[in-house]
């Protein structure tokens, strides 16, 4: 009887409509270099979810504070917004070296945890869950790529710890 209903549970759960199946990211249209999404923030912003796809809208600075820890994954889909909210469809790379025979493109970063400070074996500081993508506009843009991720870095902090300290 304990198996029928866990299993009916998870049916359940796995039915229901707000299920996060896969991700709409939305990028300001003149946005060149990297951007980076921040997960898990009690601060973030809550993505709308629709159909079973959340929509992620990038602020002009490239970096989205979440309070979701729905992680984006191949498969998801990019878009350039201009001004007049008109759509662009950006592809996907799946190797950051490849030579780029449509631009723009964007390549997905790994997801990453960093900045967990510990005293006497306690979480004193919560690290920060991010994930990167870079935005590739020509097959140069490898050179201004270590710029552009040192520059995510630390507006990354100060915009984290701007959002934790208005909780």
């Amino acid at each position: 009887m304990f198996l029928i209903v866990s299993f009916l549970a998870f049916i359940f759960q796995s039915c229901k409509t707000d299920h996060i199946r896969s991700h709409t990211f939305l990028i300001p249209a003149n946005f060149e270099g990297t951007l980076r999404i921040i997960y898990d923030e009690d601060c973030g912003i809550k993505p709308e979810a629709k159909d079973g796809n959340e929509i992620v809208e990038f602020p002009q600075n490239g970096i989205l504070i979440l309070n979701s820890n729905s992680y984006a994954d191949t498969g998801d889909k990019y878009y350039l917004v201009d001004n007049k909210g008109k759509r662009t469809r950006v592809p996907e790379i799946l190797d950051s070296n490849a030579t780029l025979k449509r631009m723009p493109a964007i390549f997905a970063g790994m997801l990453t945890v960093s900045g967990y400070t510990y005293h006497n074996s306690e979480v004193e500081i919560k690290g920060i869950t991010y994930k990167d993508f870079r935005l590739y506009r020509t097959n140069d843009d490898t050179i201004k790529n270590f710029t552009s991720i040192q520059n995510t870095d630390s507006f990354s902090n100060a915009a984290v710890k701007a959002c934790r300290s208005n909780l």
